[in-house]
């Protein structure tokens, strides 16, 4: 509480029931007890609300004032910084959301290049497989068909009804072009080929750390699509078909090695191998 000098009028703050003297003039000075401070200007320690002390609760939220007078002439009772804590705490929880935000975001960008570079590791080994055993039974038709070479795997294609040799090494092409089988093939070999060439679209934009992922891949797409097209669409003579598989079928081994040792692992989420298991 504070009772003023009735010798020099200073302000002196001192607790109910204490006596001693002023500290400006040596007066001795009497606290009284019981509540005495009505009237004197007060801060709020919980909101900072100043006002006049009245019943001993502040005005502006309804907490006790708890005999806190501001001192005129002297220091005033501060409230307590509680607001300016927990808006440094909201910040700080904010910030990391952010970054925990761009995080996982990174991430996931990175985890989806990672999926469709083994998407695109998949389509090159089935759609090479295919059109690999394609272009080698081309290639033994067309052969069968000029030399008269006699195989049962090539036999209905280099044949004619009467059971003898094509006159023209075209017609074994063409029957062997017509057969069912064979559509089937070039059509599953075609979709393969789409499959990659959209998978190449994803890949346009590598995230950091995947720029070398993205060449091979573009150079194995390249190899790979050649030789789909070579089992789809054969052409030129039986030599130059003949080079030109076994060039593009060393170039695809050779890239496929190359980006098989590149490729990352995929990246899994802990929820998804709770799935897996489930």
């Amino acid at each position: 509480m504070v009772v003023k000098c009735p010798s020099c009028g200073q302000q002196v703050r001192g607790e109910p029931g204490q006596s001693g003297p002023c500290p400006k003039c040596g007066v001795r000075l009497k606290f009284p007890e019981g509540d005495n401070n009505i009237g004197e200007q007060v801060t709020c320690p919980q909101c900072g609300q100043k006002q006049p002390y009245n019943n001993g609760r502040c005005i502006n939220c309804g907490k006790p004032l708890n005999g806190q007078v501001e001192d005129v002439g002297n220091s005033q009772v501060k409230p307590k910084k509680k607001g300016k804590k927990k808006l440094v705490s909201l910040i700080v929880v904010l910030l990391l959301a952010v970054a925990g935000g761009v995080y996982f975001f990174t991430l996931n960008q990175k985890k989806e290049y990672i999926d469709n570079l083994h998407s695109l590791q998949l389509s090159v080994v089935l759609g090479g497989t295919k059109a690999e055993d394609l272009c080698n039974l081309t290639r033994q038709v067309w052969y069968d068909a000029i030399f008269e070479e006699y195989s049962a795997e090539t036999e209905k294609y280099t044949h004619n009804e009467f059971g003898r040799y094509v006159y023209d090494f075209n017609d074994a092409l063409i029957a062997l072009s017509a057969d069912e089988d064979i559509q089937s093939q070039k059509r599953l070999i075609s979709t393969y080929q789409d499959t990659a060439r959209e998978t190449m679209a994803e890949l346009t934009n590598p995230p950091s750390g995947l720029d070398e992922c993205y060449t091979v891949a573009l150079d194995l797409y390249s190899e790979f699509n050649e030789l789909c097209n070579l089992a789809v669409s054969p052409s030129g003579s039986l030599q130059s078909y003949t080079d030109e598989i076994n060039e593009c079928d060393s170039e695809v081994g050779d890239l496929f090695e190359r980006f098989s040792l590149i490729v990352p692992d995929r990246i899994t989420y802990p929820w998804e191998n709770t799935a897996t298991e489930a």
